[in-house]
């Protein structure tokens, strides 16, 4: 809010193109997704350093202004694929970025929107196979339902099933690898809110070229 030169949750949502409620979720959970900093930052012309660090001497610039302003908002055509997914009860792991990005289906993407290319079985009763790009939206919160990427702190990412949240946890759903019938049987798995980086919502999934 210092930096965005606002005195409330609703013109912080304004500036973000996000709802006033998903500012009030990120204030109950204490977690500022990290694609808020990024647009903070591009948009005020502040130090990332200084938002989430809090840095000394790396605080605001002076705003950027008219046409360069815009550009520098433009978002992309296309989006990173920021890793391949490796399957199992443990989560879809993603080691490193990718060099690699994916055109986006419809149109302009949302700022901070990338993709993630799903391998295995895992999710398949929520219609997703190998191969299949799932783009990522990391400023909506998510709904009962959706599907989910999930970064922790401890550089493993997951994709899963969102069923709702209680006190500091996250609970969500996935299904395990088929047994000798071809039968995936779903399985519960709850995550401590402070253990996660970002959580993105799924919201397309496109079937391999």
């Amino acid at each position: 809010m210092e930096a965005a030169r606002v005195d409330s949750p609703a013109l912080l949502a304004k500036c973000l193109e996000v709802s006033t409620q998903a500012v009030y979720d990120a204030k109950r959970r204490d977690r500022v997704p990290d694609a808020w900093v990024r647009i903070i930052a591009e948009k005020f012309a502040v130090s990332s350093n200084w938002l989430f660090f809090g840095q000394e001497g790396a605080e605001a610039a002076k705003p950027i202004s008219g046409m360069a302003q815009k550009e520098s908002l433009a978002p992309p055509a296309e989006v990173p694929i920021i890793g391949l997914a490796a399957c199992g009860i443990s989560g879809w792991f993603s080691p490193s970025p990718l060099a690699l990005l994916t055109p986006y289906p419809f149109g302009p993407p949302p700022i901070g929107a990338f993709a993630v290319a799903a391998a295995g079985a895992d999710m398949v009763p929520e219609g997703i196979r190998q191969g299949f790009v799932l783009y990522c939206n990391p400023l909506l919160s998510p709904n009962h339902g959706d599907v989910v990427f999930i970064e922790k702190h401890d550089g493993t990412a997951s994709v899963k099933r969102y069923t709702g949240e209680g006190d500091k946890v996250f609970y969500l759903e996935g299904w395990l690898e088929p047994d000798e019938q071809g039968v995936q049987k779903p399985y519960q798995e709850q995550i401590a809110s402070d253990a996660i980086r970002q959580i993105a919502v799924v919201t397309i999934v496109k079937r391999r070229a």
